[in-house]
């Protein structure tokens, strides 16, 4: 990890950083399971759907570059539509918060990889 940088900015600000054989981890707000999960956003500005379908359009410019991406994100119908044109890993999670304590435990996430 020698010469790697951390950024902490808007998602699509990697584009103008990378270069061919670099390696990217994308860890954004997961689209939600169901209509109470309520956390959509790291910032006051939110992360809505368009912003799900915007990170893919940027995961695939990664992807044209020869840029190595990860991202992780919840097991959703509309995640592993997303990003069906790469490999998907599905991982468990344990949760120990929810208003339900029957929804604590574990669940499923996926990985994301072009690699």
């Amino acid at each position: 990890m020698k010469n790697t940088e951390i950024c902490c900015t808007d998602f699509s600000e990697i584009l103008n950083k990378v270069q061919k054989g670099d390696f990217v981890y994308f860890d954004p707000p997961y689209v939600p399971l169901n209509e109470t999960s309520s956390f959509t956003s790291y910032t006051k500005d939110g992360f809505g759907l368009d912003m799900q379908f915007k990170l893919r359009d940027v995961c695939d410019e990664l992807n044209n570059k020869g840029v190595m991406f990860m991202l992780s994100n919840s097991d959703t119908k509309l995640v592993n539509e997303l990003y069906s044109n790469y490999e998907i890993k599905k991982v468990f999670a344990s949760r120990a918060i929810n208003a339900n304590g029957n929804g604590r435990g574990k669940i499923t996430e996926v990985l994301v990889r072009n690699y």
